[in-house]
């Protein structure tokens, strides 16, 4: 196996020279963010060469779109802005696997591995923990007359492909960095769609969740191809057709198909009415990439449900989760949509090695 350090050495010349500004406080003192402690798992795979420091540079000048983690005695220093330098190894070269249900209503592209290898993925995830910034956006409900918070934690890159500037956005869209671009463009060339912008959703434990909902918005087109890249722990992935979705049977090829085994299994109705909404469990593994395509949030919608214990409580400590979603968005309006529910107004937060305190830098 390749090793994975070459992928995120930080070249000379990156970005060094911009100054962190990590004043988050955990607990109302003026504490800085705590360097993330060593994961032993992991720690091999960043343990990279030091790249030099800027003529007068401290320790301290690690440039917002990096993270600093110490270990046996030694700096390690990513940037985002640092692209992957040989990508291609880390993804796998083969074909999706393909699974359609009702006459391709549900129209999936799916590979369990699309990260070659575990420790490529593990690498990667954290790698895009402790590097981005991430934000619990609040928001308020009309309909409800009062204010929610998102129940995991969010972050977009890119935008539209509009020829306005970004500055005329009422909050400003940030590109996609070049480390996220690479994977971007893998994906792209595996499942033949042109993407633009990236919403990534992290599940800190199982009390982080999403509820059913399909990605139909206008702004993404008349049949949006939405690829999902997972990392971290797996979660339960739930897809069921919507309730007031057009009648559909199998088509002739999946009827001959029914006998054989799939990754899709079928969740038991809990009662009549959910016997006519069919719902589907999809594992999805650190590594896997999801393409949902063609009919499929037009009829189908998808859930991360809360992971609960035998007694029905979240489970706090379940390990953190966390999905890379490409899509395609076709007015400025979907830009402004996903800024505004993705990152919001409120405090950034970094990840310290345990849990998000409010800080500065990232990206």
């Amino acid at each position: 196996m390749q090793d994975i350090r070459s992928f995120f050495r930080d070249p000379v010349g990156g970005s060094s020279k911009r100054k962190v500004v990590d004043e988050g406080r955990d607990d109302g003192s003026n504490k800085k963010l705590k360097p993330p402690p060593e994961t032993k798992s992991l720690h091999p795979f960043f343990e990279v060469k030091h790249g030099r420091r800027p003529t007068g540079a401290t320790s301290e000048e690690a440039g917002p779109s990096s993270s600093r983690a110490q270990g046996q005695g030694k700096d390690f220093t990513f940037s985002l802005d640092s692209p992957l330098p040989t990508p291609e190894s880390m993804f796998t070269t083969s074909s999706g696997l393909t699974i359609t249900k009702l006459n391709k209503s549900l129209d999936l592209l799916y590979w369990s591995n699309f990260i070659a290898t575990p420790d490529h993925a593990a690498a990667l995830y954290s790698y895009l923990l402790h590097n981005l910034a991430w934000h619990r956006v609040k928001y308020y409900k009309e309909k409800f007359k009062q204010s929610f918070s998102t129940p995991r934690w969010t972050t977009t890159f890119g935008r539209d492909d509009g020829e306005d500037p970004d500055t005329t956005y009422e909050r400003r869209p940030v590109p996609v960095p070049p480390v996220l671009k690479q994977v971007q463009s893998q994906i792209e060339a595996r499942t033949g769609q042109r993407f633009n912008a990236i919403i990534i959703n992290f599940y800190a434990d199982g009390k982080d969740s999403i509820s059913y909902h399909s990605d139909d918005e206008s702004f993404l087109g008349p049949n949006p191809a939405i690829a999902s890249l997972t990392l971290g722990t797996p979660r339960p992935f739930l897809l069921r057709r919507k309730e007031n979705a057009p009648p559909a049977q199998s088509s002739p090829e999946e009827l001959t198909q029914k006998d054989r085994p799939s990754v899709l299994q079928p969740v038991l109705p809990s009662s009549s009415r959910a016997i006519q909404r069919p719902t589907y469990r999809l594992p999805l593994p650190p590594g896997s990439l999801l393409l949902m395509k063609g009919r499929t949030q037009h009829e189908w919608e998808h859930s991360i449900s809360k992971s609960t214990a035998k007694g029905g409580a979240a489970v706090a400590g379940y390990g953190g989760r966390m999905n890379l979603t490409f899509r395609l968005v076709k007015k400025r309006g979907g830009t402004e949509n996903f800024i505004r529910y993705n990152r919001g107004d409120g405090p950034q937060h970094r990840w310290d090695g345990s849990k998000m305190v409010e800080a500065g830098g990232g990206l």
